[in-house]
């Protein structure tokens, strides 16, 4: 469960591998050539077409060390010809559909970031600027990467997957869904291949009433702790509002309206049961926790965490709160500190900070001076090279704040 959030940090940060990922996106015009070379990609296109091949794919499959541990991943090459006929801005879109009954079924991703604009059916996109005819890729590529422990089939298991990656015209992007465009659409190239992957998660196909249920609990779980410190806020519930609209979007068109309709009534049942004093945590996680669906769970603290964080301000309690959810869901405690790190570096500046800085350092009572000494460090460590590759001047500031409180712990606790 942890490597899902995890994961998904991996798109919250700029730090770690998720580096990696924007680098693929952001740096491909970069790396046309082969990897000692270097160089633009509008250059080096140039003086490689002519031994280009034709547009060909292939998977591996790849370990990457993620908080502390080893994740199963599969990174995706292409090389060749991009066949184009006219000069255009172009996108590499790698698709994935569970192909184990040779059909083209969706696959859905857990996380945001690899996801498609308007579904939730995995995608990773390269984009690339006025690219011209007779161009393409003479060296092998990195243009998407996946991981089993973010990526749902129809069912649990080892599964037939396709990859499928083609080069199309930007502006048809979003004509992609759950993988599968219109039939008349442009493709330039295009490229597949068929692994075999053990997929970890509940199959959507499996799990449909499931799944429903269990984004009901998540916003009743949310509005209980919206109000944990009295009557919920407006920042607070826009940000539950904002969830909802991101989950009905992500749903097929037929099922768009009863997707709204069910979960803005459960929220309306959760602002009853709150209004009522009736609304409590314990059995709405004990539920999530049967469900067991990982990506849930991992929706359910994002959202959590945003709720929290929406009127500028984590407190000692929500934050101990926030842990125990975490904890009962089986989530790491190192990843919920990750996830309420980047929290507090959105929040806007405030007199609220200076409090919510002192909750983020979190000692546990029954540590010894060593263990809370190792644990100061650490976190310093980390706001110190965060601060060193951080662009924004107000980012800049705050993790330099929580260097100085940081700091002060230092004295309080570990002398």
């Amino acid at each position: 469960m942890e490597f899902i959030l995890v994961i998904a940090l991996w798109w919250l940060f700029w730090w770690g591998i998720g580096h990696g990922i924007t680098a693929i996106k952001k740096g491909t015009k970069g790396v046309i050539k082969t990897v000692k070379d270097g160089g633009d990609i509008v250059e080096n296109v140039k003086n490689q077409f002519r031994e280009m091949g034709a547009f060909e794919m292939k998977v591996e499959p790849i370990k990457v060390d993620i908080s502390d541990r080893k994740a199963d991943a599969y990174d995706v090459y292409i090389r060749g010809h991009f066949k184009l006929g006219y000069t255009t801005d172009i996108s590499i879109a790698t698709s994935l559909f569970d192909y184990t009954d040779e059909k083209f079924d969706a696959i859905i991703s857990s996380i945001e970031g690899f996801r498609e604009k308007n579904t939730d059916g995995y995608q990773s996109v390269v984009d690339l600027k006025g690219v011209t005819p007779n161009q393409g890729y003479l060296d092998w590529i990195s243009v998407a990467r996946f991981f089993p422990e973010i990526t749902v089939g129809t069912k649990k298991g080892k599964r037939k997957i396709r990859v499928y990656a083609r080069v199309i015209p930007t502006k048809s992007l979003s004509t992609i869904n759950y993988g599968l465009m219109p039939t008349d659409s442009e493709v330039f190239s295009a490229a597949f291949k068929d692994v075999e992957v053990n997929l970890k998660e509940k199959g959507w196909r499996e799990s449909i009433e499931e799944r429903e249920e269990a984004k009901a609990i998540i916003i009743k779980l949310a509005v209980a702790v919206a109000s944990e410190d009295g009557e919920m806020n407006a920042q607070e519930g826009k940000a539950i509002q904002a969830w909802i609209k991101q989950e009905i979007s992500y749903a097929v068109d037929s099922r768009k309206e009863y997707i709204k309709n069910f979960l803005n009534s459960a929220l309306k049942e959760a602002y009853k049961l709150e209004t009522e004093k009736n609304n409590p945590q314990e059995p709405l996680i004990k539920r999530l926790k049967e469900i067991n669906i990982g990506s849930i769970n991992q929706s359910s603290m994002k959202l959590l965490m945003d709720v929290i964080g929406a009127d500028n301000e984590i407190t000692k309690s929500e934050m101990k709160l926030i842990n125990s959810i975490g904890k009962e869901l089986g989530i790491n405690v190192k990843d919920i500190q990750a996830m309420t790190d980047k929290a507090f570096l959105e929040m806007k500046g405030g007199s609220e900070l200076d409090e919510t800085m002192d909750s983020m350092i979190v000692i546990n009572p029954e540590w010894t001076k060593a263990e809370i000494k190792d644990y100061l460090n650490k976190e310093f460590t980390k706001w110190n090279g965060r601060i060193q590759a951080l662009e924004d001047e107000e980012e800049k500031n705050k993790a330099q704040a929580m260097l100085d409180a940081i700091a002060k712990a230092r004295k309080k606790y570990a002398k």
